[in-house]
């Protein structure tokens, strides 16, 4: 009888490994027209909180129902977050260009690089919001900014575990294949408490 316990727990563990390769490739296929970033982040969050944590739904079908119905409004906040990355990291590459004049000290744009760090760590609470609430842009906006502030060690843990897979992915890219949708795990696991108080 230990043996058939050990053995389904085996084959279980190993279909959360497949589901979760999967649904990666889902979301990357999904993220390649840049503006459906959001929906697309909003649906793997949506998936492995509902499939892989909870087992109630079959991947394709949780992660189709949570884009379908998230693609109007996170397309739209996806396009927010790029032109605002893309206004911060345009003032980066200005600063650096007068930094080489000597007319600016050469730090100045490490400024707009941390303040697109921020901006990158909003929006990713703002795409898991959006997969667990209905609610507008602007309260999804006034919400989340709210969330995040009062609950900072999470928000720290989320940049943290962000930082730490970019850089392993720099390295060794081809852990972009599995490696978002580990992160995406690690914070459903934390953002779930959150979202309980």
């Amino acid at each position: 009888m230990k043996e058939n316990k050990s053995e389904n727990r085996f084959f279980a563990i190993l279909r959360k490994i497949l589901d979760l390769l999967g649904l990666n490739a889902l979301w990357i296929v999904f993220c390649i027209p840049l503006f459906t970033i959001g929906p697309a982040t909003a649906a793997l969050h949506y998936t492995i909180r509902t499939n892989l944590i909870e087992d109630r739904e079959h991947v394709w079908t949780a992660f189709w129902h949570s884009f379908r119905l998230n693609f109007k409004q996170g397309s739209l906040l996806t396009l927010l977050m790029l032109g605002i990355l893309l206004f911060f990291y345009a003032d980066s590459v200005a600063l650096n260009v007068l930094a080489e004049t000597g007319r600016l000290h050469a730090g100045l744009s490490g400024l707009f690089y941390a303040l697109m760090a921020v901006v990158f760590l909003y929006f990713q609470w703002v795409f898991v919001y959006l997969s667990k609430y209905e609610n507008t842009i602007r309260n999804t906006l006034k919400n989340v900014l709210y969330i995040s502030l009062i609950n900072l060690p999470t928000s720290l843990y989320i940049a943290v575990l962000w930082a730490a897979a970019v850089a392993v992915m720099y390295l060794l890219w081809p852990t972009i294949l599995i490696l978002p949708g580990v992160i995406q795990w690690l914070i459903c696991v934390r953002v779930t408490r959150v979202f309980e108080k």
